[in-house]
């Protein structure tokens, strides 16, 4: 295929061309004037000077995902239809987030460091630990938190919540991963921690360090 025609940009990036090199996905194009003095954009997959404008991804949208977006368009349906899985969009903008998970694109680039993210929200919670911002103040105490999550977590030291219950035992925790820790103890065949001078076993690496300080009166160095 010497080159494509596509209607915007955004269409462009979900369209993929086919070379002897593999299959690839635009990332910058042309834009042109149609034969009746419409705005298409055009990428040459055969132009060696275009290659910085291709890159390489994995999957493809099957013909079926291809025809259920054609057909959305065509009734004029609101939902938007991601075309490499399928999945329902109520805005362009979702599903153009979406995408990415596919195509892999990151395009907020953190000013500090290498990392780059799909979505300006990750950018800008990241660029927190640069600057050490923390907005988020807890009413009980003076500790604050970059994430909201960090917050909402730290709250339940002072509500006693414990949302996250064993599905094999009553007990209950604050915290996702301390459920999951805490799950291994019901796991005959979980990985065990032993003290290579009396034996004795560990569900967790830091339960055999404390053993080693208060037992043997050993500490890493």
């Amino acid at each position: 295929m010497l080159g494509m025609y596509v209607p915007d940009r955004f269409a462009l990036k979900s369209s993929q061309v086919q070379d002897g090199m593999g299959l690839y996905t635009a990332r910058r194009v042309k834009k042109v004037r149609g034969n009746k003095g419409e705005v298409l954009y055009i990428l040459d997959a055969s132009n060696p000077r275009h290659s910085n404008w291709l890159r390489f991804v994995h999957e493809a949208p099957s013909q079926e995902q291809k025809n259920l977006a054609a057909i959305q368009t065509h009734t004029g349906e609101k939902e938007k239809i991601c075309p490499y899985c399928g999945q329902k969009f109520a805005s362009n903008g979702t599903l153009r987030v979406h995408i990415r998970s596919h195509t892999g694109e990151r395009p907020y680039q953190c000013p500090y460091c290498d990392k780059a993210f799909s979505k300006n929200d990750g950018l800008k919670m990241h660029i927190r630990t640069h600057t050490r911002e923390k907005p988020y103040q807890c009413s009980e105490c003076n500790k604050a938190f970059s994430q909201k999550r960090g917050l909402d977590e730290h709250m339940r030291t002072h509500t006693g919540e414990k949302p996250f219950q064993c599905d094999v035992c009553d007990l209950s925790f604050s915290l996702k991963k301390m459920l999951i820790r805490h799950k291994l103890t019901h796991n005959p065949n979980r990985p065990m921690a032993e003290c290579q001078l009396c034996h004795k076993k560990f569900t967790r690496n830091d339960y055999l360090k404390v053993h080693m300080e208060n037992v043997h009166g050993e500490t890493d160095s």
